[in-house]
């Protein structure tokens, strides 16, 4: 189950997948939420890996949607 704020990024993940054909970078993912802190995000990709909603890799574009 995730709580509304992981859904609003998951969605937005989504919907850049969606429109670009690959994966946000953190510095983007941190402008599309309107927010100031690039930790904020991280830990929300944190949460949403843990869940299996989503993995990542080392790489610059490496969110994967599962």
């Amino acid at each position: 189950m995730l709580t509304e704020k992981q859904q609003y990024v998951l969605d937005i993940i989504t919907k850049y997948i969606w429109e670009n054909a690959k994966s946000p970078t953190i510095e983007e993912l941190t402008i599309l939420l309107n927010q100031k802190s690039k930790r904020w995000v991280v830990q929300y990709l944190e949460a949403l890996e843990k869940k299996w909603f989503l993995t990542r890799g080392r790489g610059y574009r490496s969110i994967n949607l599962v």
